[in-house]
């Protein structure tokens, strides 16, 4: 069990977003934030998006949707989850998601145990700018071979 001898404020302006497989990634809690209980992110995406089908060895990870909608595949589980609802998925079970809204989605993500942070830098880029990036493809080797390296197994598309 981890104790942290310190409160930690995050302010306005001091955060940063990455551009990571097409979505916008801004990390507001990290793991020297939290002695490396989790991280806390907000994830934008437009429409279109969708995380690749993966499961995390170690994080349990945990979406809390504030503007738009995902679909959502865990295990054998499929659903939608709209603006105000919060979903859990579960370290070793596969999931996927996807935005299911016309506009863009806004959601806070957290990844506990915390490191997920580390990832960005290898998967995306420093965001140059406010809001989301352009559409591009993805480097699948190679996000498999980071991913695996950052404790996360990419799965075949279902």
């Amino acid at each position: 069990m981890t104790s942290l001898d310190a409160a930690s404020v995050t302010a306005a302006g001091s955060t940063r977003s990455w551009w990571c497989l097409g979505a916008r990634v801004t990390v507001h809690v990290r793991r020297a934030d939290t002695g490396g209980l989790f991280t806390l992110v907000e994830l934008q995406a437009e429409p279109g998006f969708r995380a690749p089908r993966h499961v995390h060895r170690v994080e349990d990870e945990t979406l809390m949707i504030r503007d738009g909608a995902l679909e959502v595949q865990c295990g054998d589980r499929t659903w939608t989850a709209e603006a105000g609802a919060c979903v859990f998925l579960p370290q070793r079970m596969p999931h996927s998601f996807a935005v299911a809204s016309r506009g863009p989605l806004r959601a806070w993500q957290i990844i506990a145990p915390a490191g997920f942070e580390d990832l960005l830098p290898k998967l995306g880029h420093p965001a140059p700018r406010p809001g989301l990036p352009p559409p591009h493809g993805w480097d699948v080797p190679g996000l498999v071979e980071i991913a695996a390296e950052h404790g996360i197994d990419i799965l075949p598309w279902r």
